[in-house]
Parts: structure tokens; sequence; C-alpha cells
């Protein structure tokens, strides 16, 4: 059992793009329970869905971001590529806090693909960026968090 005062946001997995209109993040939960996660639509395009959630869903996710050894995480450790075509950052405050944010990071994460993730890049000039396990399975869980019941917010 972990004691400790609660930052407002608690996660939030954000994605960023080079253009000058960046889109809202992919998920953020706050401290009072509340799960905004983006959707996209052709017709309505960026909305966001929320649900609020009580302290023991929020304290299962925390610790699921725990075990994966995300709070150890060093940082250090993921060496973006030369040219990346995104960014992307996860946050997460509770007991301990951690911050990464890397150049296309999903695609590594997801895919580790040089083929796919170099963008055209000579495959020799394009070297993967080792991608730990505390990233890849902290990132896999947060893209991938949709809870029942999300309904669009006002």
């Amino acid at each position: 059992m972990h004691t400790w005062h609660p930052s407002f946001v608690l996660i939030q997995h954000q994605l960023s793009v080079p253009t000058l209109l960046q889109p809202p993040p992919e998920l953020v939960i706050f401290a009072t329970g509340l799960v905004v996660v983006r959707d996209y639509t052709e017709e309505l395009g960026f909305t966001p869905l929320g649900i609020r959630l009580n302290q023991n869903d929020l304290c299962k996710i925390l610790n699921t971001i725990d075990r994966y050894g995300f709070f150890e995480y060093d940082r250090s450790t993921y060496i973006e590529p030369l040219e990346p075509i995104s960014g992307q950052s996860i946050e997460v405050n509770a007991w301990k806090s951690n911050r990464v944010s890397g150049g296309d990071l999903f695609c590594w994460t997801q895919f580790n693909d040089p083929l796919l993730c170099c963008h055209g890049q000579a495959e020799d000039s394009c070297e993967p960026p080792v991608v730990m396990p505390a990233l890849k399975n902290t990132y896999a869980f947060l893209l991938s968090y949709h809870p029942e019941g999300l309904e669009p917010l006002q």
C-alpha cells in the first residue's frame, strides 16, 4: 500500500506531430477518477470520451504500470531515430513519477521493424532504438486502455 498525494493528472499519453495544431492527448487519467480517451471519426473528428473510475480501479491501473517497471525506467535508454515522423510521450505521476518522450515511439514499441519505422531512410543509416520491456509494455497498455462505459463528453 502506497501513501502519497496525487497530482491533478495521474497519467497522460500524448502524440505530437510536426504541425501547428497538436491533437489532444490520447489518454488522460485525472486524480478525481475521470478518464478521458481521444476517439476519432471522419464525421466528428477528434471526440473526447470519458468515464469516472473509482479509487480501486485507479489503483489497478497504477499498480499495472508499476509492475511493468515504468517508474524505474531509465529514459536515457531510448535514443530516438534521426528523423522521427512523430513523437509520443507517456507521463505517470503517483507515489513515483516518470515521463518518457521520444520520436516514433509508437512504431518502435509496437512493431520494431526498420523497414516500417525508418520512413524510407537507408536501412544501414537507421539504427533501431533499444526498447526496454518496461516502456514497451506500459506503452501497449496505455494505447489499448479503453474502459467499458466510455461516453462522449460535453
